[in-house]
């Protein structure tokens, strides 16, 4: 007789999946990567207001020359999962 083993891992994956803008924020980091943007994910900040620890979903750059100047372009990007919404700000 065949014993089912459920591996807890794969379960809290799944849930991820399904109620995170996880899977977004990868598309949006894979597009702007192929554009050659330098991403960084997830990174950690303190709000100055409420004093908590929160996360920005990307932090993305690029840097180009113009003339002999550098000019360094910055985005903060969050992701949130919204199945019937699009929104940017």
């Amino acid at each position: 007789m065949k014993k089912t083993i459920e591996i807890p891992f794969i379960n809290i994956a799944e849930e991820i999946k399904e109620k995170t803008g996880f899977i977004l924020e990868h598309q949006v980091a894979t597009v702007l990567e192929k554009h050659d943007w330098s991403v960084i994910h997830n990174r950690f900040y303190i709000d100055d207001v409420q004093s908590i620890q929160r996360e920005m979903d990307l932090l993305v750059y690029k840097a180009n020359e113009v003339d002999t100047v550098m000019v360094y372009t910055a985005l903060i990007i969050s992701c949130k999962k919204a199945p019937s919404k699009i929104g940017f700000f």
